[in-house]
């Protein structure tokens, strides 16, 4: 019996710690969500803000027409005045997140590198596009351990190979993609003395024409 009870409450206690941990981590998800704007969240505070700055271009005109040939009293303010700035404040805000929702990101579509190169952020992201105050972007790379990004934006070459640096618009899921290779010391040591071979080739093959262009005078 006594068993019994406590293969019951070890049950319980394990379905509450469940059920505690998928409680947390819906919070903590939800949480961290709402530091950055979604793509889904920004469409429907668009659709909210152009209800709202309707209503308040009505309000305006009709407040505008009560305000229109009375003196205002020194100390007060028009109703159509108060109105007029929300308005703007509220219009002003629903550019913002359509500009936000139109946001694309411009990058350099490929870059090379060698092993401790570091690039900055302004030398291969251009630009965003339709950029807004509530515009935010993510970064990602298909490969891990070809090159690093800094807080900062800075790219650093850390081993040969070849990754693909993704970004993407949160607001408007715009992405834009470049390709980027890393080579190791030894493949620059290869490409300068292939250069140096090249000339070589191309001097002595110079020198042969010539001599063959004489035998057949």
């Amino acid at each position: 019996m006594n068993k019994s009870r406590i293969l019951k409450k070890s049950v319980v206690y394990v379905l509450l710690a469940v059920f505690t941990v998928a409680l947390f981590g819906r919070l903590s998800f939800t949480t961290a969500s709402a530091k950055e704007l979604s793509k889904k969240a920004c469409a429907k505070k668009i659709t909210t803000l152009t209800d709202q700055v309707a209503k308040l271009k009505s309000q305006y005109k009709a407040a505008y027409k009560k305000d229109k040939g009375k003196a205002a009293k020194d100390g007060t303010v028009a109703r159509s005045t108060t109105i007029k700035e929300k308005y703007d404040k509220k219009n002003a805000d629903l550019k913002e997140y359509k500009k936000a929702a139109k946001s694309v990101p411009v990058i350099e579509p490929e870059l090379s590198l060698f092993v401790g190169d570091t690039l900055e952020k302004a030398d291969y992201f251009t630009k965003i596009k339709n950029n807004s105050k509530y515009t935010t972007y993510t970064t990602t790379l298909s490969t891990e351990g070809v090159v690093s990004i800094g807080e900062d934006g800075t790219l650093t070459a850390v081993a040969p190979g070849k990754t693909t640096l993704t970004v993407k618009c949160t607001q408007s899921g715009k992405k834009a993609k470049c390709v980027i290779v890393v080579m190791s010391e030894e493949d620059e040591e290869y490409d300068e003395s292939d250069e140096g071979e090249d000339e070589l080739f191309e001097s002595t093959y110079d020198e042969n024409d010539g001599d063959l262009d004489e035998d057949d005078e």
